[in-house]
C-alpha cells in the first residue's frame, strides 16, 4: 500500500471533477464522445483525421462475434469517414490457411480490396523469407513500411511496393487533399529477423 501526496490527490480529484463534467456535458470546448464501430460523421471542412487501423490480423479478415469487426468493416467505416486512412500494424500475412497456404499473398489482395493506406510489417511477415515477403509487398497498392530494418544498409522495403516507398516512412494525403500525414512503422527493438 501507498499513500498519495496532497499534490497526487489534487490533481486525481481535479481529473475526476473533469471526468464528471465531460460525461455531464460541461466542460467547455469539448464533446461528448463514445467508442463506436459506427463511421466518424464530420463536416467538410474538417480538419481531422480518422485512422483506423488492424494488427495482428494473422488471415482472420473476417468479422468475430466479440472481436475484431473485420477488414469488410473496416473498409467501409473509411469509406464513410472523410479524412479517414486504413493502415495495418503488421502481422497479417501468416497465421490461418487462408493466407498461410499461399505465403501470405491473399492478405495483401483483401488489403487491396479493402484500399488500405498503408502498412508496416510485424515480425510475421519475414516468416516466408525475403523474397516471398518482397513478392507480396509488390502486389500492394500502397506503401509497406519498416523504419528500423536495413538489409545492405537501406530500408529493407524500399521501392518494393507498386506505389513510391521509402520504406522507411509514408506521406498520405489526407483532407481530400489539402493536407497531409507522416507515418512510419517499427518492429520492436532487439528483434532478430530469419531470412529464409
Amino acid at each position: 500500500m501507498f499513500a498519495e501526496s496532497e499534490d497526487q490527490q489534487e490533481i486525481v480529484m481535479e481529473e475526476e471533477a473533469e471526468e464528471e463534467a465531460q460525461d455531464a456535458g460541461e466542460t467547455e470546448g469539448t464533446e461528448n464522445t463514445e467508442v463506436t464501430s459506427e463511421p466518424v460523421q464530420e463536416t467538410s471542412d474538417t480538419d481531422q483525421v480518422v485512422i483506423y487501423h488492424t494488427n495482428d490480423i494473422h488471415g482472420a479478415f473476417e468479422a468475430a462475434e466479440g472481436g475484431s469487426v473485420g477488414v469488410a468493416k473496416a473498409a467501409t467505416l473509411k469509406k464513410e469517414t472523410e479524412n479517414a486512412l486504413l493502415v495495418d500494424a503488421g502481422d497479417a500475412t501468416q497465421g490461418l490457411p487462408l493466407v498461410s497456404l499461399n505465403k501470405g499473398s491473399s492478405a495483401i489482395d483483401l488489403m487491396n480490396a479493402a484500399d488500405y493506406d498503408l502498412m508496416t510489417t510485424g515480425n510475421h511477415e519475414y516468416d516466408y523469407g525475403l523474397d516471398q515477403l518482397f513478392a507480396n509487398a509488390a502486389k500492394a497498392q500502397f506503401p509497406i513500411l519498416a523504419a528500423n530494418v536495413y538489409r545492405d544498409g537501406s530500408p529493407v522495403m524500399a521501392g518494393k511496393t507498386a506505389v513510391e516507398n521509402n520504406g522507411e516512412n509514408a506521406v498520405c494525403a489526407v483532407y481530400r487533399h489539402r493536407g497531409y500525414a507522416g507515418l512510419y512503422g517499427l518492429l520492436p527493438h532487439g528483434l532478430t529477423l530469419e531470412s529464409g
